[in-house]
């Protein structure tokens, strides 16, 4: 499953972002998911309470290890965002 981390308008419902903490192809940090590893890993969702600096415009997102939480072997790479503070 993945961890994405969306942001919605409250007034309308309307989605206005999404982060994907694995990130997808031709996005910042993929190529640190190495052999592909992007592909089929799962989680490194926030679970932690989010906080928001609203004067930045920053969602703070502390998450957790891809899956595979104690072993990363099987998806090589440094792992980009996997187990990181994200602002």
């Amino acid at each position: 499953m993945p961890g994405n981390i969306t942001g919605y308008d409250v007034e309308t419902g309307k989605q206005l972002w999404i982060f994907h903490t694995i990130p997808q192809k031709g996005e910042e940090g993929n190529e640190t998911w190495e052999q592909d590893s992007w592909k089929y890993t799962g989680n490194a969702g926030a679970w932690a309470p989010l906080t928001a600096d609203p004067k930045l415009g920053y969602v703070y997102l502390p998450l957790e290890a891809a899956t595979g939480d104690f072993y990363g072997g099987h998806r090589p790479g440094n792992n980009l965002f996997s187990q990181s503070l994200v602002p």
